[in-house]
């Protein structure tokens, strides 16, 4: 046993079990003294806390602002419509009033400028002629070449011219009457008006 005790193996072994035994016992106390110290520690807050009271705020200033817009965006919206059924109630009224002035324009005899030298010529030529034959050719034209020529006659050569038309035909006096009006509202072109 001696030799046994002596040898350089059991030695070996022994310092090795030793430590190794020394070694665990000083790790597991570790441990339990990390352990204990675990448990006495505070948990620490949470860096992010969904009850922000910063973060309500602004999502309430948000909540604010997007229902502002919104209600802007509502009112430019109805501002749009009014805008649009005013357009297009502006352009019915620009088209009624060209319908109106067409109307008017065919209501209204015009003599255009250049048609004075020869409506002059011509009143001139029925002017001469016998009130009759005059009231015969131009019961054949258009009412408003003969409106034309009447206004430039002066009264008393159109008042016969007119008054010989009444004898021409049995539906003279309404014509005549329809011309009279269109005489009321002829309009002489503005360099001859000067």
């Amino acid at each position: 046993m001696k030799r046994l005790l002596t040898s350089p193996v059991l030695s070996t072994f022994i310092g090795a079990a030793t430590f190794f035994g020394t070694l665990t016992l000083m790790v597991s106390r570790q441990a339990e003294q990390q352990a204990h110290a675990a448990a006495q520690v505070k948990p620490e807050i949470p860096v992010w806390n969904p009850s922000n009271p910063e973060i309500d705020k602004l999502v309430s200033e948000l909540k604010t602002e997007r229902q502002a817009l919104e209600k802007r965006r509502k009112e430019i919206d109805a501002v749009a419509e009014q805008f649009k059924a005013q357009r297009i109630e502006l352009n019915d009224a620009m088209q009624r009033v060209q319908q109106l002035q067409a109307e008017l324009d065919k209501q209204i005899v015009q003599v255009k400028a250049d048609e004075i030298p020869n409506l002059k010529k011509q009143a001139k030529i029925y002017a001469s002629m016998a009130p009759e034959s005059a009231a015969q050719i131009l019961n054949e034209m258009e009412d408003s070449a003969i409106v034309k020529l009447l206004a430039s006659m002066k009264e008393d050569e159109s008042a016969q011219i007119l008054e010989s038309l009444l004898k021409v035909d049995a539906g003279a006096a309404k014509r005549a009457a329809e011309l009279s009006d269109q005489l009321r509202r002829y309009l002489a072109p503005k360099a001859a008006k000067k």
